[in-house]
């Protein structure tokens, strides 16, 4: 299992308390998160990172059913409703690009000789993606991805870390 650097991740009870927002807010970075690890689990032809994206789609199954329940709630007027609108077409393109994402890793299927050109596309695309393994010594080791400050420091951003 992956720690995805989301320490503040939504879990079954608060998502049964947060609002719109903060499911929405969770929605974007999971699908986000998920295209990132999609393309990761193509081209180190990692089973175990495709996996994790399997997962990360049943969460957003939750989150979607969650947020249409929620902004229904939340309408009591048709003006509230018009406005709540936008946030579900928001919702819908988070879960079609985790869908998306989903359809990416169904690659896996195929047997590694019939999927060459994916490593060449991968390897042309303006955004990298690289596997580091951190030495015993790191001052990596042990901390979470938030407290690293990688991103800030270096404009590169941890997508998953694989723990021991």
């Amino acid at each position: 299992m992956y720690d995805l650097g989301r320490e503040q991740r939504l879990d079954k009870y608060d998502l049964a308390h947060a609002t719109v927002r903060e499911i929405l807010t969770e929605m974007k970075d999971i699908s986000e998160i998920m295209v990132d690890l999609a393309y990761a689990s193509i081209m180190f032809d990692s089973e175990e990172i495709a996996e994790e994206v399997k997962n990360l789609e049943e969460d957003m199954e939750e989150l979607s059913k969650n947020i249409r329940i929620k902004t229904m709630l939340s309408a009591r007027t048709h003006k509230d409703a018009t406005k709540l609108s936008s946030l579900l077409e928001v919702a819908s393109a988070s879960r079609r690009i985790s869908n998306a994402a989903g359809d990416i890793v169904k690659l896996m299927e195929c047997e590694v000789d019939k999927r060459p050109f994916l490593t060449f596309i991968l390897r042309e695309a303006e955004e990298k993606i690289k596997r580091l393994v951190l030495t015993d010594v790191s001052d990596m080791v042990g901390r979470q991805i938030g407290d690293l400050g990688v991103e800030s420091e270096t404009g590169m951003r941890i997508i998953a870390i694989k723990r021991g």
